[in-house]
């Protein structure tokens, strides 16, 4: 028998609450953060806050979320900020101005094959009429896997 996969009820009550809220985003997740993307379009509502997402990962699609060159360094706390300004000029585009309207970008180093010599970090920003917003996350390596850690970093996206 095939399983379905449930959504945690805090999960799911707290994306509720964003598609319950007026807020509009335009969402840019690289690296890690994926998960937030489906989490945000399967519950419903979705249509109410999400204008788009973008998944920019290799180099070149990174340079044109950002409309300039690739960033210095991918996974940074100014490269999350730079693409939530993206996000939200993306957004503003299609949507014109808003008050409610919020970029976001989401930018990570997780576990991979080969494993990385780097610390395994996350860092979100959002940008609106109220300025940033960001979080950062230092994960232990080795204590979770790929999937484990994408979860981690995307549950402060839809908060």
């Amino acid at each position: 028998a095939e399983s379905t996969p449930v959504m945690e009820p805090a999960l799911r009550a707290a994306v509720e609450a964003v598609h319950a809220s007026p807020l509009r985003a335009v969402m840019h997740v690289t690296g890690g953060g994926a998960q937030s993307v489906g989490w945000i379009a399967a519950v419903p509502g979705a249509s109410r806050t999400l204008i788009d997402a973008r998944v920019p990962y290799a180099r070149e699609s990174m340079a044109d979320a950002l409309g300039a060159g690739p960033p210095a360094q991918f996974v940074s706390a100014s490269t999350a900020r730079d693409m939530a300004v993206a996000a939200y000029r993306r957004g503003a585009r299609l949507c014109g101005g808003d008050r409610h309207l919020v970029g976001l970008g989401c930018t990570c180093a997780l576990a991979s094959q080969p494993p990385k010599r780097g610390e395994h970090r996350c860092h979100v920003a959002t940008f609106g009429a109220r300025g940033f917003a960001e979080y950062h996350l230092t994960m232990e390596k080795g204590r979770r896997d790929r999937w484990e850690e994408d979860g981690l970093a995307s549950a402060p996206v839809v908060q």
